[in-house]
């Protein structure tokens, strides 16, 4: 969301007008419709360094995962000190086919604790078209 400025008193212009931004991956080739957007329908609530888990997706096979994103959670120290974090899953192998429509992966998370460190993270599965799922919430234990 970008809100615009205004209300400035004297000034010739005033913008209170506002956009809501959506990037282009989040559109089908067309332009005008939402793609459709990975689901992941199970993973661990908690995971340990060095642990090799399994993420369960659901809907079309077709939407192959090229990675899962791991996006720290907010933490603040300092107003400019957040600590925010992000880091790319590669995926050991997957997709597994499963009953009901499911397929899952299996993703390692890394043995460093201080590149991967404790605490809370959102968990994202991106598609080949980088669109990705909601986020799911996953503590590094």
């Amino acid at each position: 969301f970008v809100g615009g400025g205004g209300l400035c008193g004297n000034c010739p212009v005033n913008h209170q007008d506002h956009e809501i931004f959506t990037p282009p991956y989040m559109y089908k080739t067309d332009g005008v419709t939402l793609a459709n957007r990975p689901v992941i329908s199970s993973i661990p609530a908690t995971a340990q360094n060095g642990e090799t888990i399994t993420i369960a997706m659901s809907g079309p096979k077709k939407t192959k995962i090229k990675t899962f994103m791991w996006m720290r959670f907010y933490s603040v120290t300092h107003s400019i000190a957040t600590d925010q974090r992000g880091t790319v899953r590669g995926i050991r192998s997957g997709p597994t086919q499963e009953g009901g429509g499911e397929y899952s992966y299996t993703v390692k998370i890394p043995n460093n604790v201080n590149k991967f460190p404790r605490g809370l993270y959102w968990v994202y599965a991106r598609s080949g078209s980088k669109v990705p799922s909601v986020g799911v919430k996953v503590q590094i234990v």
